[in-house]
């Protein structure tokens, strides 16, 4: 008997955890939102530098900009790309804020909403590559589930909300806490 397609998954320990319990319906879909939201920061943590954040967000915030002309922001987020040199992610943070820049939003809430998108981003990459996996090593019926559960749970996100908190200017996100009591077992919904 197999322990399951997430364990030769080719991604990081809480991609796989995200996979399987994207793949066991017996999780909950907060469960299962949980665990989107630890893999998601992980990735941020690792491909999002601090200084390349703080650029960003100075754009925002009209830091040498108090006009917040659009294309005073462009240069800077031009001049901001090479910070992300080398990251798929940081790219996207960087791609989906001059979008906002461009439509002349600005302010610490586009700033969050953008990085949101960026995350929902990757979400989706991610979500695609585990969907690839599945069908690969389990056939249609199995890969289609588990995407459509690791779908919704990044669908739910708010991109305002995961941004703050992917920002530093909120709460980390932390792992998803173990059941490990005889009384903690799955979840009711």
């Amino acid at each position: 008997m197999s322990d399951g397609p997430h364990r030769s998954l080719l991604m990081p320990r809480a991609w796989k955890e995200f996979a399987r319990k994207g793949d066991a319906t017996t999780y909950a879909e907060e469960e299962v939102r949980d665990a989107a939201v630890y893999a998601l920061a992980r990735d941020f943590a690792n491909e999002v530098s601090g200084p390349l954040l703080r650029a960003l967000r100075d754009i925002f915030d009209g830091v040498g900009n108090s006009l917040k002309m659009i294309d005073v922001a462009s240069q800077a987020i031009e001049d901001a790309k090479h910070m992300a040199a080398g990251s798929v992610f940081g790219l996207a943070a960087v791609r989906w804020c001059e979008e906002f820049v461009l439509e002349g939003s600005f302010g610490r809430d586009r700033f969050h909403e953008a990085v949101g998108c960026a995350v929902k981003e990757r979400g989706y990459a991610g979500q695609k590559q585990v969907q690839e996996h599945y069908l690969r090593k389990s056939g249609t019926r199995r890969s289609d589930g588990v995407a459509a559960r690791i779908g919704s749970a990044i669908n739910s996100l708010n991109s305002q909300e995961i941004g703050r908190s992917f920002s530093d200017d909120g709460e980390r996100a932390k792992a998803p806490r173990k059941s490990v009591g005889m009384d903690e077992g799955v979840r009711l919904s």
